[in-house]
């Protein structure tokens, strides 16, 4: 007899353990979650690094270069050694450009993790809507059963009395089993959302998560379009390209080079007989843009600004064009919402009462009082579905306007 405390203290402990170990998030932890633990979003933000690299390497003068030269003459005691060392370098502020293409590059490169922080956080805020949207309907699903099997019950029992037919309680179970089986479709549908969203999370297949029920939430509706990231990888892009374009007319000129030399030499002269004489000098020289004038590269480099401008002009307009109707569409969310909640539930929660009344009273038939109930069941999971829907217009319209990021402390 003594086992069986100890048994159950166990069974509590290791439920406790259970709990602790399930993490539980809001829709707004979760992206705060999502966006320190990600992992492919971790590595994504090694590209920043990669671009502040490149302006390390950017502008930098070539190499000084070291000459030599020996020539002697095999038919006799002649020679002749040179050395001399020489460097290139612009005579165009190509370096300069060089460097700032670079710099923008890297705000380019910032601009697109803040672009994949935002789709990845949409992406959370979808998943999470999902999963416990799927939660409650499978609570809900659960208590239809419940309602569906006393109903069975009870049209069985009036069947066997002789006080009823059984076909209703035929069709009562067939619409027990349908039920049932929609319960096994979302217990699919959950378990497939949840390894989603842990995957996004960047937690592992065997941990659990649970997310907490929907409510509703204000959300600022006065979005800007300079706040989405994917408009700044835009204009960061232009500065870019108009960078290139004085880039590519600087290289029209070739870098110019310029040098000094030390010359020995040994030649016979006659009748004098063998000399030794000492040079030195310098070398300039300066490639003329008669042939390449880097015209194609110029062109290019135009046409590619004009088509970022273009681009970024569209996307503006795409953004306003978002933020337009992800508003209108969270607002009639909205209202379904506050209908079902305010008109629709606190009539059939009346009607569910008054039946139970007349039902203890034997003024009403079961069915009818089983129906009643069932129909505010229905009502709780339109309920359920209309504010899934509000949230994921919601997420949408934090994405439009470019505020997803700010949804965390």
């Amino acid at each position: 007899m003594r086992l069986i405390p100890l048994a159950a203290l166990f069974a509590w402990w290791f439920a406790c353990g259970i709990l602790d170990a399930q993490q539980v998030f809001d829709l707004d932890s979760s992206v705060a979650f999502a966006l320190t633990n990600n992992a492919e979003l971790a590595a994504s933000r090694l590209a920043i690094q990669e671009a502040e690299a490149r302006v390390l390497q950017a502008g930098q003068w070539h190499n000084p270069e070291l000459e030599t030269e020996f020539s002697p003459n095999v038919r006799g005691n002649e020679w002749l050694f040179i050395i001399g060392f020489s460097q290139r370098f612009p005579i165009t502020s190509r370096l300069k450009l060089e460097k700032k293409i670079s710099s923008a590059e890297v705000a380019v490169a910032r601009a697109e993790i803040l672009e994949r922080q935002r789709r990845l956080a949409f992406e959370v805020l979808n998943g999470a809507v999902h999963l416990a949207a799927l939660g409650g309907q499978l609570k809900l699903k659960e208590k239809q059963i419940l309602n569906n099997q006393e109903l069975v019950r009870a049209t069985e029992k009036i069947a066997r009395s002789g006080e009823g037919s059984d076909l209703i309680s035929m069709q009562l179970t067939l619409e027990a089993g349908r039920i049932s089986v929609e319960h096994q479709t979302l217990a699919a549908e959950q378990s497939e959302a949840s390894a989603h969203l842990k995957h996004l999370l960047g937690l592992s297949p065997e941990s659990e998560i649970r997310i907490n029920e929907l409510v509703m939430q204000n959300v600022t509706t006065g979005g800007k379009t300079l706040q989405r990231p994917d408009y700044a990888v835009a204009t960061a892009r232009i500065a870019a390209a108009a960078a290139a374009v004085k880039l590519a007319r600087s290289k029209r000129w070739e870098d110019a080079k310029f040098g000094f030399f030390a010359e020995r030499s040994r030649f016979e002269d006659t009748p004098v007989g063998i000399q030794t004489e000492h040079m030195v000098g310098i070398r300039f020289s300066i490639p003329l843009p008669l042939w390449n004038k880097n015209q194609g590269a110029i062109k290019e480099s135009e046409v590619k600004a004009e088509r970022l401008e273009k681009e970024a002009g569209a996307l503006a307009q795409k953004i306003n064009s978002e933020i337009k109707s992800t508003h209108d569409r969270m607002k009639s969310a909205a209202e379904r919402v506050n209908t079902i909640k305010e008109i629709l539930l606190p009539k059939a929660r009346q009607l569910e009462e008054r039946m139970t009344r007349l039902q203890m009273e034997g003024r009403s038939n079961f069915t009818d009082f089983f129906q009643t109930r069932a129909q505010r069941l229905q009502l709780e999971s339109d309920h359920l579905a209309a504010m899934r829907d509000y949230h994921l217009a919601r997420a949408r319209h934090l994405a439009a306007i470019g505020m997803i990021l700010n949804t965390h402390p």
